[in-house]
């Protein structure tokens, strides 16, 4: 039952959990710095982001490291909720700031929940055999949808990026606990680091939407039919775009 459930959560304390939380974080961490890394690489040109691509999915897309990314995923998030649940349970805790980094590492994570179980079936699991979620691929949604996919995108990865830069220490701290001293403890990483990598975030996004250097949308690419045909009903309203 449910009530038999939550009392074997409970008893497997706090201490695990967090330590579930942290070293599910590093892991799932590793992955979106390298996703990061990749967008960050569209500054440079189509070519560039491309390759980094091919190179980097050979790496996270290899079937051990995909279940690990996946897992970890699954263990931060049922991690997280169930120190939330139980932490909420005990002492009322003092109100944050709004812009603390507590907070702010709080509301990214939120917003990251939000929308990455549905990014990760999107992009992995449902674009049929032989169409690729390159460069061009992004470059059309964004300049199809005027506006929605930017917006997504930006937000999307500067949250992700914020998340994890903000999350680092505590995370590596609670899995060196957990891990008896294994894992070396990250340093707090400073206000302005944080916001350069959300910067850069924006820039990588920018740049596959065209402003910072011209794009050009190859429509023979076969993801370009596909997107049209799945978005075909909002044809004719403001956010439809030809391109």
């Amino acid at each position: 039952s449910f009530c038999t459930l939550l009392g074997l959560v409970r008893k497997m304390g706090g201490h695990f959990w967090s330590g579930v939380q942290g070293a599910s974080g590093l892991v799932f961490g590793g992955f979106l710095a390298l996703h990061a890394a990749n967008t960050v690489c569209a500054v440079a040109g189509p070519e560039a982001f491309n390759q980094a691509q091919t190179t980097l999915r050979a790496v996270y897309q290899h079937p051990v490291a995909e279940a690990a990314v996946l897992a970890s995923l699954v263990l931060h998030v049922v991690a997280s909720i169930v120190k939330r649940v139980t932490d909420s349970a005990k002492a009322e805790k003092k109100a944050q700031p709004w812009l603390s980094r507590k907070t702010v590492h709080t509301v990214s994570g939120y917003v990251t929940l939000s929308v990455v179980f549905l990014h990760i079936f999107a992009v992995r699991f449902s674009p049929p055999e032989g169409v690729r979620l390159q460069f061009n691929a992004l470059a059309h949604t964004i300049m199809r949808l005027n506006g929605v996919f930017y917006t997504y995108y930006l937000v999307f990865g500067a949250a992700a990026v914020a998340h994890m830069l903000l999350g680092l220490p505590t995370a590596s701290l609670y899995t060196r606990r957990w891990l008896g001293g294994v894992v070396r403890v990250f340093p707090r990483v400073p206000n302005w680091l944080v916001a350069a990598g959300v910067a850069a975030i924006a820039l990588g996004v920018s740049a596959i939407a065209g402003c910072l250097y011209p794009v050009t949308v190859d429509t023979s690419d076969p993801f370009t039919a596909l997107f049209d045909t799945e978005f075909a009903a909002l044809k004719g309203t403001p956010l439809w775009r030809e391109v």
